[in-house]
């Protein structure tokens, strides 16, 4: 998590390890939510990309919204 909330620089590991722990974990559920949100976007995107080239009938699902994104 430290890894991750220090965007994987070994500079700002300490850094992070002194946030209070709410802070933390606040800003972790943030960028989860981020993380999730871009992959929901670039899954509409190739699904929108796609859809004109689909055969008529052919069976095509929306990217369905993440959980976390729901709120």
């Amino acid at each position: 998590m430290v890894r991750e909330l220090a965007e994987w620089n070994p500079d700002r590991y300490r850094e992070v390890t002194r946030w209070l722990l709410r802070e933390a974990l606040l800003a972790y559920s943030q960028k989860l939510k981020n993380d999730a949100r871009e992959a929901y976007r670039f899954d509409v995107l190739a699904y929108l990309l796609q859809l004109p080239w689909r055969k008529k009938g052919a069976k095509s699902q929306a990217p369905v919204i993440p959980e976390i994104l729901k709120d």
